[in-house]
């Protein structure tokens, strides 16, 4: 049952205090710690402008609390109708506050209470209860197997950069016991061989959190480097729960064939590709939940920025768009395809300013273009100049073809090309797939330039284009 964060803690005070914290008989309620005035109250914010783990912890470190301060605070936020509510489905906990912990989310906190030989759990997630659930207290009972749900949302597909092989997905592992869950190690391998093994700061980098309570989840960013070319990854997760190390084995199947080879989206140099592909990029761990799934449409996507010899975006102003070297730049299309999507009409931003216009799924990617390159490819050019757009939807666009000129529109900080492939024609509601650019060349940091072909470039690396 979810209910609002506020009913919740009236009825949870309106019991717990009531009996001193325990599982008593009713008691009298005596305020023994000073609260706020009548005045002070009134020009109180509404909502107290707290924090919601500063919010749980103010309401449960005293042991009374004055009732009339606290409906001051908070009842006239409760609809009437949701108190029965909770008093039938929260206060059946019948137990005193142990413990508000907190989570890898910050608006995520789970409080425990004990209840009797049990304890009773209520996961908060922002302003509602998102789980409740009671267990045994003490020494659990080891589960049957590892309870983890391992889900892949999007399975790898082989492609090359910095002159290897590179297979990139995620293990979605969600904790279904009411025990935590300690993730342990990832040995991944195929056919017997072994391809990585994580643990320890290494398995904690890569994963969103490696403390796993009680239907909470955890996501494992994977990244494989190796020539083997498998057929599937054997994934042996291996975790600790009720006292005892517990694994599970995750096949995760490889797409076949090469990715798709496409021409280059601008020309000239230098350009660095800003949040380009790496297991540790904003881009690569952007999950964005949009329909009722959550996507991660831009795991290959750069931000493609133009530096000068010396790595420089801008020379003059940098509130000036034009001071940036990318700005006005040609976005071109990577191959024949058609339009499916554009966008147009958002105003440009001023660098290193609050957005020219608020972000929404509408105009998080600014103005833009889609384009379907045949065979689930969706190629995505965003943030270009207003009135720049050189194509409507239905056009048939050529290999090389000017689509818009580089801009700094939606949630952009600079002018700069964010371009990225999908399987869909949505800029976030898609899975990010990868692809490879027919020709570059690479500048090394000793300034050398080696020229690489049907490769993709990664993150902060600095190419030309012919």
């Amino acid at each position: 049952m979810k209910v609002e964060l506020a009913s919740l803690l009236y009825s949870l005070v309106a019991f717990l205090f009531a009996c001193g914290g325990a599982a008593t008989a009713p008691c009298p309620i005596v305020a023994t710690k000073a609260m706020p005035s009548a005045s002070a109250m009134a020009s109180a914010s509404p909502t107290m402008a707290w924090t919601p783990k500063g919010l749980l912890e103010k309401v449960f470190t005293s042991p009374r609390i004055d009732p009339a301060w606290f409906e001051r605070a908070f009842l006239a936020q409760v609809p009437a109708s949701k108190i029965d509510e909770i008093t039938q489905s929260v206060i059946k906990t019948n137990g005193a506050l142990k413990s508000i912990n907190e989570t890898s989310d910050p608006h995520k906190f789970v409080l425990v209470f004990e209840r009797g030989s049990s304890d009773a759990t209520i996961i908060l997630e922002g302003n509602e209860i998102q789980t409740l659930f009671i267990k045994p207290s003490g020494a659990a009972a080891a589960p049957l197997d590892a309870p983890i749900d391992v889900a892949v949302v999007s399975s790898p597909a082989a492609f090359r950069a910095d002159a290897h092989t590179h297979y990139v997905y995620e293990l979605n592992i969600t904790n279904f016991s009411h025990q935590d869950v300690s993730l342990r190690k990832i040995d991944i391998e195929s056919r017997g061989t072994s391809l990585a093994h994580l643990e320890g700061a290494e398995l904690g980098a890569a994963s969103s959190n490696v403390e796993i309570g009680p239907g909470m989840h955890s996501i494992a960013y994977l990244w494989v480097t190796t020539d083997v070319a498998p057929v599937a990854l054997d994934n042996h997760i291996t975790v600790h729960v009720a006292n005892q190390e517990m694994s599970v084995n995750v096949r995760v199947p490889v797409r076949e064939g090469a990715p798709l080879v496409v021409s280059s989206p601008l020309r000239g140099k230098w350009w660095m590709a800003g949040n380009g592909p790496s297991n540790v990029s904003h881009h690569r761990r952007a999950i964005i939940p949009v329909g009722g799934h959550a996507h991660i449409s831009q795991r290959f996507a750069i931000d493609w920025v133009k530096v000068d010899d010396d790595g420089n975006t801008f020379h003059g102003e940098h509130e000036k768009n034009e001071s940036y070297y990318a700005y006005g730049a040609e976005a071109l299309a990577v191959a024949d395809g058609v339009v499916t999507e554009t966008k147009d009409g958002i105003t440009q931003n001023v660098p290193g300013s609050n957005r020219a216009v608020p972000i929404t799924l509408e105009t998080i990617g600014g103005n833009h273009v889609i384009v379907d390159l045949g065979g689930g490819h969706f190629a995505f050019w965003a943030h270009l100049q207003p009135g720049s757009l050189r194509v409507k939807v239905g056009d048939r666009v050529k290999r090389g073809q000017v689509i818009g000129l580089v801009g700094n529109t939606g949630n952009s900080t600079e002018p700069h090309l964010h371009f990225h492939i999908s399987d869909a024609t949505s800029p976030l509601a898609s899975e990010g797939i990868p692809y490879a650019f027919d020709s570059f060349q690479l500048r090394a940091a000793d300034k050398s330039v080696t020229t690489k072909t049907k490769q993709l470039p990664t993150e902060k690396e600095i190419v030309a284009f012919p």
